[in-house]
């Protein structure tokens, strides 16, 4: 269940973000923590940030799995600082989730909850093949999602957060694109 945010409430909750923000040393890979939003990105933004929690809940459930069944050295690492870069956002969307008295979604959407029981039930090989199809997708989905909010959002500071988080999303997405699992590993999963 879902309740919309009230826009005072995000307001202080995000300045206080804002402040944090700038007490925790900045580093090249990280975004800012989210600043004030105007009125007309308050529904745009709990949109934006339960989609990101739902994303964020499925790579940190999968990628915890990934660490203990992936067969490939390279799946396991990826898995490891997928899990060190998410919690740190994690703590951003909940400490917002908290101050605004917007509920973030605890369990995973329909089609992420099919991926993981999937991912659950097996091992090796095609867990390495099931575990880089769904990071991708996911990767894809939340590079789009912070692209199109870096684009469209109305407040500033709020699309230089969003505009934050693409290079790092684009990194990982390149990673897993371009041969994170040897091809040859892949083959020989089955379909």
């Amino acid at each position: 269940m879902s309740r919309r945010m009230p826009i005072r409430k995000l307001s202080l909750a995000l300045l206080v973000a804002g402040c944090l923000a700038a007490m925790v040393p900045a580093t090249s890979h990280r975004p800012p923590l989210l600043g004030t939003a105007q009125a007309g990105d308050s529904s745009a933004l709990a949109d934006y940030l339960t989609t990101i929690a739902l994303a964020d809940r499925f790579e940190i459930r999968s990628s915890r799995l990934a660490i203990d069944r992936a067969d490939s050295p390279a799946l396991r690492a990826f898995a490891a600082a997928l899990l060190r870069d998410q919690a740190e956002r994690r703590a951003v969307l909940m400490q917002a989730a908290s101050r605004d008295d917007l509920d973030l979604p605890v369990d995973l959407d329909p089609v992420r909850r099919r991926q993981l029981d999937r991912l659950r039930a097996t091992r090796g090989a095609e867990f390495d093949r099931l575990y880089r199809d769904a990071q991708l997708a996911s990767h894809r989905e939340m590079l789009d999602l912070h692209r199109t909010f870096a684009e469209t959002a109305t407040d500033p500071s709020l699309r230089q957060w969003a505009g934050a988080w693409v290079p790092a999303t684009s990194s990982r997405l390149t990673r897993l694109e371009t041969g994170l699992v040897p091809p040859a590993h892949l083959v020989s999963a089955s379909p």
